[in-house]
């Protein structure tokens, strides 16, 4: 009974490291993303600043979409899992 009990208190702690591994791991993507965002943000911002609102709006575009793509599958793998 003493083997089990320590087996399964094994497991437990596993388990709990496994899971706070992965919540670190997607706390550092959310944060890379909220620094790429920033980014390109600023060379949208910068962009049409010196006027050139093409180069903006493809960029801003393109992020936006990516991103909302990104969380749409997230989203959409999450529900089917």
């Amino acid at each position: 009974m003493r083997q089990w009990e320590t087996e399964s208190e094994h497991r437990r702690g596993q388990e709990r490291r496994a899971l706070n591994g992965a919540i670190w791991r997607d706390r550092i993507g959310q944060i890379g993303a909220i620094m790429f965002l920033v980014m390109v943000l600023s060379v949208v911002s910068l962009a049409l600043w010196l006027d050139h609102p093409w180069i903006a709006g493809i960029l801003g575009a393109g992020t936006i979409s990516s991103v909302v793509g990104a969380f749409l599958y997230q989203r959409h793998s999450a529900t089917t899992e």
